[in-house]
């Protein structure tokens, strides 16, 4: 066996070598210098989320998502844009370990009725005893209207879920979240 990996490296190494004539090398393609390579409009940020989460209706891209659960509208900023972040769970799978795996959907919406929406992946991993867990989200951009109508990126949440918060008498729960990601408005 030895002697075929041997082999087949030997031979690899010849092939390459015989391709290395004397003067022919090909150039290196010029650098469009007015080419920028971070995408236009682009930034990254880092804020925070504080709100209650329980049942809503909520509406993305034409399609209403009637009596899910997820986080409900409550102010916060992306960068220099501030508005309301509301969010809903699609499905949610047990992990037997006790954490919880659920796909999302995020809504941003600002201040001139523009918005952005997201499809996500988190896991809520065991804390607080029962009374919550500390979610981990990994926000994708996928589609929005207005000024972020060619909008995307990438966003990453991390917090604690507290079921039965009096802060949110209201509601289920309540939900506090950093946020960091980049996002790109070409």
């Amino acid at each position: 066996m030895k002697t075929v990996s041997l082999f087949s490296v030997l031979a690899l190494l010849f092939i390459a070598l015989a391709g290395c004539e004397e003067g022919r090398v090909d150039p290196i393609p010029a650098i469009d210098e007015n080419l920028d390579w971070r995408g236009n409009d682009c930034f990254n940020f880092q804020s925070s989320f504080d709100g209650c989460v329980g049942f809503q209706t909520l509406e993305i891209n034409g399609v209403t998502y009637e009596n899910y659960f997820g986080a409900l509208p409550a102010p916060g900023q992306v960068g220099p844009y501030e508005g309301f972040w509301a969010s809903i769970v699609t499905q949610a799978v047990s992990s037997g370990d006790g954490a919880a795996h659920y796909s999302l959907k995020h809504k941003f919406l600002d201040e001139d009725g523009d918005y952005f929406y997201t499809d996500d992946r988190a896991v809520c991993a065991p804390a607080y005893g029962a009374a919550g867990c500390l979610i981990n989200d990994q926000m994708t951009i996928v589609g929005g209207t207005g000024k972020y109508a060619n909008i995307s990126g990438k966003i990453k949440t991390h917090g604690p879920l507290l079921y039965g918060d009096p802060v949110c008498p209201e509601a289920v729960g309540s939900l506090s979240v950093e946020l960091h990601g980049r996002v790109c408005l070409n």
